[in-house]
């Protein structure tokens, strides 16, 4: 039976008619004086109470005068709550591996931080936790969010709060320093062992209660976004909760992504690099890269972007390997998959638009017929532009 006042109230109720709530307010108050007396104690996470035996009396009245001693303890409960947050709620499950869908098949990943404390840096966006108990200056916030509008790439995300989470921080750090004083840690009596083992269960106990606290607390918290503010309540989980938010706030900045937004397997690529291959304007209709004739079509948005882009490439001087070009066109305003941009790079040497050019090498391949194809060789993602002589690639 749950040692809970509610339960006591109904199990000590003598009429029909009584006030059950009246009775467990009587009870509560009877609780609170016994445990002051150091007669009962109370499990903070499953709000239980039990009589204690003298080991017990002895152990929970340290533990109490630890707690008077901490004052406030405010800062304690800060690093206890950061400690949590990061093991148990800022984690790649409850996340989401840090990354959103956005339509058929990018995946834009996010920063996100805790009280100005990195936990992943990869993504453009970034989401900003204030803790519960972190206080942060909102009027700041505010104006931040409005002055970028809906150009801004962070989300602030502001814990809601809860009135007992100070105190269950204070006792949890309580019940994790008192048992380990040499009073109780070198007494080895079965009572004193018994005790510490309880005390030990409910810190665990405790600390799992407090995590989901936590997370309760950012469920319920606000948003503000893209110059907008939301309130949450609860009904979704950390994960969705970041996937609906990021999304809002990429679709105002990945404005080129639609012209990539299409269906394409990238396990043709070595396709279009086989002398062989025929009828290529059916290998990814979608993207509308060759004709019915097999010709590369230089109008379409994947070529003419990417071609432009390796012509700036070039006559600014800048890198022209893949690894450059991938990371220009996963980033804002772009975000495309990156098999979608090696493809349409396979496509464009297929159809004479640029050339490559091998590290251990000084002569350019321009034709299909020479290029020894490895599909696993980092060297073979250089890429380059088209003049007289068409575009280099590395």
């Amino acid at each position: 039976m749950p040692r809970t006042p509610e339960v006591l109230a109904r199990r000590l109720a003598e009429q029909i008619d009584t006030d059950l709530a009246k009775l467990r307010d009587h009870i509560q108050e009877t609780l609170a004086r016994l445990q002051k007396a150091g007669l009962v104690g109370r499990d903070e996470a499953t709000g239980q109470y039990k009589y204690l035996n003298e080991k017990e009396r002895g152990i929970e009245e340290e533990i109490v005068a630890f707690i008077q001693d901490l004052g406030s303890g405010i800062g304690v409960a800060k690093r206890r709550a950061t400690d949590l947050l990061k093991q148990r709620v800022s984690t790649r499950a409850k996340w989401g591996k840090f990354k959103i869908t956005l339509g058929k098949s990018g995946l834009i990943p996010f920063s996100l931080t805790l009280d100005d404390e990195t936990i992943t840096s990869h993504g453009e966006i970034v989401i900003r936790l204030s803790s519960p108990l972190a206080n942060p200056e909102i009027e700041a916030i505010e104006q931040g969010n409005m002055a970028r509008g809906t150009k801004g790439r962070v989300i602030w995300w502001v814990a809601g709060e809860d009135t007992t989470l100070l105190d269950k921080l204070k006792r949890l750090e309580a019940l994790d320093k008192v048992p380990e004083r040499s009073k109780w840690k070198n007494d080895r009596s079965d009572g004193t062992l018994r005790t510490l083992q309880e005390k030990d269960k409910e810190r665990a106990g405790l600390e799992a209660h407090v995590a989901g606290l936590l997370e309760s607390c950012l469920r319920n918290g606000r948003l503000y976004y893209a110059g907008e503010v939301t309130d949450l309540d609860r009904k979704k989980e950390i994960k969705g909760i970041a996937a609906d938010f990021v999304t809002t706030v990429a679709g105002h900045l990945y404005t080129r992504f639609p012209i990539a937004d299409r269906a394409f397997d990238k396990r043709h690529i070595p396709t279009y690099l086989k002398t062989g291959t025929r009828s290529l304007d059916r290998l990814d209709p979608e993207l509308g890269l060759f004709d019915a004739q097999g010709h590369l079509i230089r109008s379409s948005p994947l070529v003419e972007t990417v071609f432009d882009e390796l012509q700036r490439r070039k006559d600014e001087d800048l890198d022209l390997d893949g690894k450059a070009l991938t990371e220009h066109f996963e980033n804002i305003p772009f975000g495309w998959p990156d098999a979608c941009l090696r493809l349409v790079l396979a496509a464009m040497f297929r159809g004479g638009a640029l050339y490559l050019e091998s590290p251990d090498s000084d002569q350019p391949v321009y034709e299909i017929a020479s290029l020894e194809w490895r599909p696993s060789s980092p060297d073979r993602r250089s890429f380059a532009g088209h003049d007289s002589s068409p575009p280099q690639v590395a």
